[in-house]
């Protein structure tokens, strides 16, 4: 693996040219190599026919490239959507993205089981495995075309917790299939010296507040793992946070996750907060690489 990370950034909100060309312009004087292919850049993608070649052709304009992949997500877009209406456009959307993200050169594409259930209860916990089992049923053979890897994502609702990770990687035993270690999520998991009433309605709604807490979740996943979102936190909320700003040991993170057999690449996942600058986002992470294997 390269000693290197690849960035997220809301793009979202740069949606004129020249704007989107400011902030690649940006990372690529920052010392920045790599940009996160994210969920937002792929809806532009499906839905605007030029728009993919053109930000390829952008980036290839500052020596940028592609690396890692957060494919299409929340809601309706997740694994388990139950909504029959749309399920189908769901999992054609999903091989079309997957698609894009091979064609950029992405190695993974990352998806979220689904938890949108979990804060609308009661439901029917099998049923949403049932729902998400179909739809990796339908996209991992476009992904073993493809060459590329579903990366399943751990979080902090009780349909995507660390466990219910490891049943889909082991339901579907596929080298299309792996992790991608949320660093952030595992943290708010965590239950070591945990104070339960600073937990917010967004971890006691979906866990009826009884929060089943995960204190090994990277042992568990590191055999799996082929990507990860690396943010901080204060253990108790999902900030986003620039490393340092929260209680994450990165020096031992970093190492253990190069250990990861089947890592592949380290991505940065911050909230681009209006006070936040491109420049101290890779400052930051660029003295991080020292604790790449």
């Amino acid at each position: 693996m390269e000693k290197e990370f690849s960035y997220f950034f809301d793009w979202q909100n740069y949606k004129e040219n020249n704007m989107m060309e400011r902030a690649v312009a940006e990372f690529a004087a920052n010392g920045a190599k790599y940009i996160v292919m994210t969920n937002n850049l792929l809806d532009r993608c499906l839905d605007e026919p030029n728009f993919f070649f053109l930000f390829v052709k952008l980036l290839e304009k500052y020596g940028l490239k592609f690396s890692g992949c957060h494919g299409l997500w929340s809601g309706v877009k997740d694994l388990n959507c139950d909504d029959r209406q749309y399920r189908d456009i769901s999992i054609a959307n999903h091989k079309r993205a997957m698609g894009y993200a091979a064609d950029a050169g992405c190695k993974e594409y990352v998806v979220h089981i689904g938890a949108l259930c979990c804060y609308y209860r009661p439901y029917d916990e099998q049923k949403m495995r049932d729902y998400a089992c179909d739809t990796l049923e339908k996209i991992i053979p476009e992904a073993e075309k493809l060459g590329i890897i579903i990366a399943v994502e751990n979080s902090f609702e009780p349909t995507n917790t660390t466990d219910e990770v490891l049943y889909y990687i082991n339901k579907f035993p596929s080298p299309a299939v792996g992790v991608c270690y949320d660093a952030g999520h595992a943290n708010i998991m965590t239950g070591v010296g945990k104070d339960l009433s600073r937990y917010g309605a967004p971890m006691q709604l979906p866990w009826a507040n009884k929060i089943e807490f995960e204190d090994h979740a990277l042992e568990k996943l590191a055999p799996h793992i082929v990507t990860c979102h690396l943010h901080d936190n204060d253990g108790y909320s999902d900030q986003h946070a620039l490393p340092g700003n929260g209680t994450i040991n990165w020096e031992k993170l970093i190492k253990d996750l190069s250990a990861c057999p089947r890592m592949l690449t380290m991505q940065a996942e911050i909230s681009m907060r209006p006070d936040l600058a491109i420049r101290k986002l890779c400052t930051t992470f660029d003295a991080m690489k020292q604790y790449i294997g």
